[in-house]
């Protein structure tokens, strides 16, 4: 294993890595250079040697590095927000993220390698539809205007036209928001990191109990995620909603009632496999997240390995129908009566399906099966152009 890499601070703060190779074979007699321009921070704490447990950016990113090493290609990782960089090689191969950089930087390369695009979403316009949705549905229900709060500002469309492929997180439905201009979309499933937590919980969980408790565990954006539809679902029913996220406050404000009774428990932001975390997710079967627009939740797939049965909407890009339940709409009564069918679930039943919910995110979601899935995708990418 070599450790040729340099690392380059740039005068306004963003880190660069060049050289990277912990995982090119050494037999490799052709070497490429490719450009990721994603995020450099979990690259920089792998070297450092810290434990990472988060797939979703962090895992995502060094499964690219990874895998373009195992491809025969040294990388170059930045920040996907790095309007300042300029390139220093010749590049086989650029990955971008985000439009936001893009431009800056594909008029600065001096040969035109071949370009992937890999999305964490939706198509940028069917996201910020979505999302425009939600925050005047919000204001028509509760008199409160919002501003937006996972707002896509730069677009894609220039990058996704130059693009010899897209890879989008998310199931086969994902393809469905881009426009039919955009044929070569390829889709793989998010993951999570192994983790043992379940093997010993389950056999002590208390699910007569834990049918009656549903998780909201997420990122940022309560009403893209759908916070709010919950709360309004799980007012005075005989169900207990525990929120885990960091609670935007001018949102949480209209709540105030809602928030005082004794089923609805804001827990706040909570770091995952913690000992908090893992209380939490101990009480309860279902996780829940009616989000507008995602690119399969990691904040759910987190949740399935721990063997929390899904409730997702279908926006949430989560093939769940065989073990978990694909909102049929994101309505506050559809929500509300699902949830009151999930509670009422006979406890074996729920049983058998944390089981098997736990064995597709062993399965289907493993760190493996992604930087497989992801191998196999960009090799199809680089070799039919």
């Amino acid at each position: 294993m070599s450790t040729k890499f340099s690392i380059e601070e740039s005068s306004d703060g963003y880190k660069r890595i060049y050289g990277y190779d912990k995982y090119l074979p050494r037999w490799y007699l052709k070497r490429r250079r490719a450009l990721l321009d994603y995020l450099a921070q979990p690259v920089l704490d792998q070297i450092e040697g810290k434990q990472i447990i988060r797939f979703s950016n962090s895992g995502i990113v060094l499964s690219w590095a990874q895998v373009l090493n195992q491809l025969g290609y040294i990388v170059d990782v930045i920040n996907w927000d790095d309007r300042g960089f300029s390139p220093k090689e010749d590049y086989d191969l650029v990955v971008f993220h985000g439009g936001k950089n893009f431009d800056s930087i594909y008029k600065k390369i001096n040969n035109k390698p071949q370009t992937i695009y890999f999305s964490s979403g939706s198509y940028w316009k069917f996201s910020n539809t979505r999302e425009d949705k939600r925050i005047k549905d919000f204001m028509r229900r509760h008199g409160t205007k919002i501003e937006r709060d996972r707002y896509v500002y730069d677009s894609e469309d220039p990058v996704n036209t130059v693009a010899d492929g897209i890879i989008v997180l998310g199931d086969p439905s994902m393809k469905d928001t881009y426009p039919k201009e955009y044929t070569s979309i390829f889709t793989i499933n998010n993951a999570s990191y192994p983790d043992e937590h379940f093997t010993s919980a389950h056999k002590t969980k208390d699910y007569d109990k834990a049918r009656k408790n549903f998780l909201f565990f997420a990122g940022s954006g309560n009403i893209h995620k759908g916070l709010d539809l919950l709360i309004d679902a799980f007012k005075d029913l005989d169900a207990n909603l525990y929120i885990m996220t960091a609670p935007d406050k001018k949102v949480m404000a209209v709540f105030k009632s809602e928030l005082k009774q004794s089923n609805i428990h804001m827990v706040g932001e909570v770091p995952m496999r913690t000992e908090k975390f893992y209380e939490i997710v101990d009480k309860c079967a279902y996780v829940i997240l009616p989000s507008c627009s995602e690119g399969q939740a990691g904040s759910v797939v987190e949740c399935m390995n721990q063997g929390l049965i899904p409730i997702v909407s279908k926006e949430t890009r989560l093939d769940a129908t065989d073990y978990g339940v694909v909102l049929n709409n994101n309505s506050i009564s559809m929500i509300k009566r699902t949830v009151i069918a999930m509670a009422q679930l006979d406890c074996a039943k729920v049983k058998k399906m944390a089981e098997i919910t736990r064995e597709v995110a062993l399965r289907e979601h493993s760190a493996e099966k992604f930087r497989k899935n992801l191998k196999k995708t960009i090799r199809g990418i680089i070799t039919a152009t």
